[in-house]
């Protein structure tokens, strides 16, 4: 049985490296974020403007930002037109990057699936050109970044140029949507997987109720 689980997984790591591209000797072309993305803040309305919340505008912080996508159920607070007017606060387009500027999550991504301000401890990354750059290569490029908000310093805060100076690697688009394609392939494994552990879990909690 460990044999065939052993080929199953020889085969299953051969396919997906021969679904990915090769990248030249010399490695893929990187450039700052900064030539490639426009990076923007948001911001917070005065709490003690009422007229400013309650309104139709999703508004995101930064505790959004684990890694994952974002979806709209996790909005919890909501700006008015005033609100955005009178604040730093900008719309960020759907499939925009997060990067948390602050705090526990700092460094930490977040791919925003619908249109949504966010507060100022929040970069919002999106190509300048999407035909140099697929957004969701860039989150899966910016997830690799992480370790660089610690090891310059340790920082506590960072800010939008730190952002924009950032590199990241830039293949052609066709090879980034093969990469793609191969990190969401495995995505979609790891989340049958947890599942089927989640299912297994549950057997395991009847027998311990039903029979000890």
């Amino acid at each position: 049985m460990m044999k065939l689980r052993g080929g199953a997984t020889s085969r299953l790591n051969a396919a997906l490296l021969s679904s990915l591209p090769t990248p030249p000797p010399q490695g893929w072309e990187r450039v700052k974020l900064g030539q490639v993305v426009s990076v923007q803040s948001g911001g917070t309305p005065s709490r003690e403007v009422a007229e400013y919340w309650n309104g139709d505008i999703n508004w995101i912080k930064s505790e959004v930002c684990q890694n994952c996508y974002v979806y709209e159920n996790q909005v919890k607070e909501k700006i008015t037109k005033l609100g955005l007017k009178k604040s730093s606060a900008k719309i960020l387009k759907k499939d925009s990057v997060l990067i948390a500027l602050v705090g526990a999550t700092i460094g930490k991504v977040g791919y925003l699936t619908f249109d949504s301000t966010t507060n100022q401890n929040i970069a919002g990354l999106y190509p300048l050109n999407s035909e140099n750059l697929n957004t969701k290569f860039l989150y899966f490029a910016c997830l690799g970044l992480y370790h660089l908000f610690t090891e310059k310093g340790g920082f506590t805060m960072a800010n939008l140029t730190f952002i924009k100076n950032l590199k990241i690697p830039l293949p052609p688009l066709e090879a980034q949507e093969k990469i793609i394609n191969a990190i969401e392939n495995i995505e979609s494994k790891i989340s049958l997987l947890e599942s089927h552990l989640s299912q297994l879990d549950s057997k395991k909690s009847r027998i311990l109720q039903d029979f000890l």
